[in-house]
C-alpha cells in the first residue's frame, strides 16, 4: 500500500522499561530511528470506581489527560516528521480487490 512511517506513537504505557525494549524492538524490525518513537503515559487518576465509564470524573480526567498529552507529545517533532501527501489517483475495484 505504499504507506511510509516515519514515527511511532505509544499509548498508555506505564513501564519505561517495558517502552525502551519494545523500542528496540520497532527499530530494529522496522528501521525506524529510536528518537522517532514517542510514548504517552497511562492518564493518572486519583480515585476511579469499579465502572469507570461510570464514575469517571470527566473533569478530573479531562485536565489530566490535556496535562499528560502538553508533557509528552512534541507537536513540532511530529509536523517536521511529516511527509507532504502525494494523490497519485483512483484505485479502480479491480486494483483494490488484487491488494488483498
Amino acid at each position: 500500500m505504499n504507506v511510509s512511517v516515519n514515527g511511532i506513537i505509544l499509548n498508555k504505557v506505564y513501564d519505561e522499561n517495558i517502552f525502551k525494549n519494545v523500542s528496540n524492538f520497532i527499530s530494529n524490525q522496522i528501521g525506524l530511528d529510536l528518537p522517532n518513537i514517542m510514548s504517552i503515559p497511562k492518564i493518572k487518576m486519583d480515585k476511579r470506581g469499579s465502572t469507570p465509564e461510570l464514575e469517571i470524573k470527566l473533569e478530573e480526567f479531562s485536565k489530566n489527560t490535556l496535562d499528560t498529552i502538553e508533557k509528552h507529545l512534541d507537536l513540532e517533532k511530529i509536523v517536521k516528521m511529516s511527509n507532504i501527501p502525494y494523490f497519485k489517483g483512483y484505485l479502480s475495484f479491480d486494483e483494490i480487490k488484487n491488494l488483498f
